[in-house]
């Protein structure tokens, strides 16, 4: 037997890998006056063929962890902490020395049983009946060498158990962890119809396969664990699903249950799929260069807005829960806890800047003043381009906001926001394709405890923004109903822009009246 030869020839090295402590110059015996430790998890007693010096080395519990309460050389009066260990390293360590105890027990039965065999050689005249038995064979076979078999077999089992507990991850998990079930990857998926499909996942099949290979090849999705990961196929399933839903529906126990896959697992699809949509950012939301936004402007100049490269305005996106930290600040005017996005959109309705994190409670003209569109207008406009964007914005010479009564009351001033909240409302419509489509942002089931919880919120946010592109670009509308109605809100009395806005305004409604008054608007 292999183990058998190397345990019997690796003995003194085996003694000191698997128990450290044991020295190799003689041990110290136990005091003779200590009494017996009666404690469940004392070592067990050992057969008495092992010799006397070696149990009492092997069964001294200050000898096998000399930081035991009880350790001789713990000064009087103090009491040394044990280390915290997990059950499933005392099943290694309990195994280690039973290991140990059974390769010497073996082993003091196999010299044994050579020994008796050069007796019997040696002295023919001995009584082979007390000492032996013949078998069926005709062959004698010794009483020690059937107990050194049985002993190396027990040894084989020990071995057995220790190294399938080092290569498993979990040790004695309880009956209620979820196996995965692998009835979804392979026969659900696959039966539903073109509109299941799209109920599920909110796009169409030639969308999710698109999608699937271009976020396939991220890094995220790679690992060198013996635990593989699902596909990122499957991971951009559960991850849609958990993006399509809001309520009840997105918890991690029901996804889990739906997906046959733990709840664990359920968060961990959903941050891939998400770290992998924000790498992309950079190239799905980005803002339009001088040529684009010079075409973009041709385009609006047939409505009365030549210069006009995007419309921005303002959502909030509804917590279910209060913040933890400064959880007033983000208790808004809907009477609930929100965080507030700003969206800029272009004439398609695709994203071109989005910014997400400020408390609810901020008003839109506030949160515009943190973006670099603001910060840095001349990064980001040529001379006489703007945005267009409702009342709640301050007049500046890159963003023309709605007039606010009581201008509003005069006939020019109504008719020019009359004409410009018509090229307005795509971004209305982008907000609501966003929302109706991705309708977690409708209620995020989501608790801002730190920084962290809120980095993964703007992710949340960002990935579906980097979706509602992607599927823009790929022709696949939205056509479920969705409000688009304008929402009112609240101007910033304190914010006034930047100078010389009203002046550009001015001009500006000129041309706007003129051009839609032509076209008989």
């Amino acid at each position: 037997m292999y183990l058998s030869s190397f345990a019997s020839s690796r003995v003194p090295s085996l003694v000191f890998i698997l128990v450290p402590d044991l020295a190799p110059s003689s041990p110290p015996n136990p005091s003779p006056s200590s009494p017996p430790n009666p404690s469940p998890s004392s070592p067990p007693n050992f057969a008495p063929s092992s010799p006397p010096q070696l149990r009492s080395i092997l069964t001294s519990p200050t000898r096998l962890n000399p930081r035991l309460p009880n350790s001789p050389s713990s000064p009087p009066g103090t009491v040394a902490h044990m280390p915290k260990i997990s059950d499933r390293q005392k099943a290694l360590r309990d195994l280690e020395q039973a290991f140990l105890l059974g390769v010497l027990e073996a082993e003091i039965n196999t010299n044994s049983s050579h020994d008796s065999e050069n007796t019997s050689e040696n002295d023919s005249e001995s009584d082979e009946d007390s000492s032996s038995s013949s078998g069926s064979d005709g062959t004698i076979t010794s009483d020690s060498e059937s107990d050194s078999d049985r002993e190396w077999e027990l040894v084989r089992h020990i071995y057995i158990s220790h190294v399938s507990i080092t290569e498993s991850r979990y040790f004695d998990r309880p009956i209620t962890h979820r196996q995965v079930d692998n009835y979804f990857f392979t026969t659900k998926f696959y039966s539903y119809t073109d509109g299941e499909f799209r109920q599920h996942f909110r796009m169409d099949k030639n969308s999710f396969s698109a999608i699937a290979v271009i976020i396939g090849p991220h890094p995220v999705f790679q690992n060198s664990s013996r635990c593989r990961q699902l596909h990122p196929f499957w991971q951009l399933a559960v991850t849609l699903e958990r993006f399509g839903h809001y309520g009840n529906r997105v918890s991690e126990n029901m996804l889990a249950s739906d997906f046959g896959i733990s709840p664990g697992s359920v968060v961990l699809c959903t941050n891939r799929v998400m770290t992998a949509l924000v790498s992309l950012v950079p190239d799905w939301i980005r803002w339009p260069n001088s040529q684009e936004r010079e075409k973009h402007s041709r385009l609006m100049r047939r409505e009365g807005f030549p210069g006009c490269v995007g419309f921005i305005d303002g959502t909030t996106i509804p917590l279910s829960q209060k913040p933890a930290q400064e959880g007033t600040a983000y208790f808004d005017r809907k009477q609930r806890y929100s965080v507030n996005a700003q969206i800029v959109c272009n004439m398609d309705r695709e994203i071109i800047a989005v910014h997400v994190g400020c408390p609810g409670s901020s008003s839109d003209s506030k949160v515009f003043s943190r973006m670099d569109q603001y910060k840095l207008p001349e990064d980001h406009f040529s001379p006489g381009q703007f945005l267009i964007s409702d009342s709640a914005y301050g007049a500046t010479t890159f963003c023309v906001p709605a007039y606010k009564s009581p201008e509003a009351d005069h006939p020019d001033n109504t008719a020019f926001n009359y004409y410009l909240a018509c090229s307005r409302v795509r971004n209305e419509h982008c907000i609501g394709v966003l929302k109706g489509r991705w309708q977690s942002l409708k209620e995020m089931r989501h608790q801002l405890q730190n920084d962290r919880s809120m980095r993964q919120l703007c992710f949340w946010v960002l990935s579906c923004s980097v979706l509602h592109n992607m599927l823009a670009k790929l022709g696949d509308k939205w056509t479920d109903p969705v409000d688009a109605r304008p929402v009112a809100s609240i101007f910033d009395p304190h914010f006034q822009g930047t100078t010389g806005g009203g002046a550009f305004r001015e001009a500006l409604k000129k041309t706007t009246l003129e051009t839609n008054r032509a076209q008989g608007r």
